[in-house]
């Protein structure tokens, strides 16, 4: 039977077209970054649903979202686009059986949004569900919220970056397997790349004891280690405590053996690239070797691989 869980992995927030008094500009801009999501879906084949009669609800003070958007102080195509992509949206709530209090707090905030209480419902069966936010009275990225049936997080995305943190997310929420990590891996870390054949099975422990923190790698990786590494002219030390996780570069020793270095060669994309930085996921094993990126890598990170430990 159909369902919120099985058919669609983003909703639309309907209390986020509150735009009260917001200027024209700002409206736009936020149209514009909702639009921009909605088409991103459209090109992944990432399904988007939304209210039914979300055209209808109030926007401004007498004034229902249709009205808005057919506005002439707003820029005809921005507004034009955005009407077109939402009004392809699924209607969530159509089925016959669906049914939620849309009674929700979120970061603080008390608001009547049946998406939301959508996405908290089907995030407790497993399934990770995003919410789109236009202009939204809370936070934009993790956030907490809660209803009738207890509190959890939700991710809210008004931007591209609080739309990786998504994907990160769908990680823990869904408990993805092994076999799917990857093929995951290029949304929730857009800077990195994977070498071929790398795999959690070189790794000391289970997956799953593992995925949490291998994530958390990636995240600080894909986030700061580029940033972190050009300011600080690769210096193992501040590389490190500027990214608040163990990573460092091969000993000099090390270094200076071929023999050695060679454990270190991966392949991305036909290249072989020499993977001599390396974070530390427990203190005395468990490595991810990775290589600062260049141009065939797309200036992306790329990852070598996940080991226990090479030699040294």
């Amino acid at each position: 039977m159909p369902s919120v869980e099985s058919d669609y992995r983003f909703l639309v927030d309907e209390a986020s077209f509150w735009v009260g008094d917001a200027d024209a500009p700002r409206i736009e801009l936020a149209l514009d970054s909702l639009s921009d999501q909605l088409e991103l879906c459209r090109e992944r084949a990432e399904s988007v649903g939304i209210a039914t009669g979300y055209e209808w609800i109030e926007c401004r003070r007498d004034e229902q979202l249709f009205e808005v958007l057919a506005s002439a102080d707003l820029d005809r195509d921005c507004r034009v686009r955005a009407f077109r992509l939402l009004d392809k949206c699924g209607r969530f709530d159509a089925s016959a059986d669906f049914y939620v209090d849309p009674q929700v707090r979120v970061d603080g905030h008390d608001l009547q949004s049946y998406a939301i209480a959508a996405a908290l419902q089907a995030g407790r069966a497993r399934h990770a569900i995003g919410v789109f936010a236009m202009l939204p009275v809370y936070r934009s990225g993790v956030v907490v919220a809660s209803d009738e049936s207890g509190e959890a997080k939700i991710v809210a995305i008004t931007s591209p970056y609080s739309r990786v943190l998504f994907y990160r997310e769908l990680y823990s929420v869904e408990q993805v397997d092994e076999d799917a990590f990857f093929d995951m891996a290029r949304l929730a870390f857009p800077a990195i790349r994977f070498a071929d054949g790398v795999t959690f099975r070189r790794l000391d422990g289970s997956y799953d004891a593992l995925r949490a923190t291998v994530v958390y790698h990636l995240c600080c990786i894909n986030d700061s280690f580029k940033k972190a590494y050009s300011e600080h002219c690769g210096r193992s030390d501040e590389v490190s405590s500027a990214m608040g996780i163990d990573i460092s570069i091969e000993s000099s020793k090390t270094r200076q053996s071929e023999r050695l270095m060679r454990e270190r060669d991966a392949i991305y994309d036909g290249k072989v690239y020499r993977c001599e930085w390396h974070s530390k996921l427990e203190p005395h094993r468990n490595r991810i070797h990775l290589h600062p990126g260049d141009a065939a890598s797309d200036d992306c990170v790329v990852i070598g691989m996940f080991v226990d430990h090479l030699s040294t």
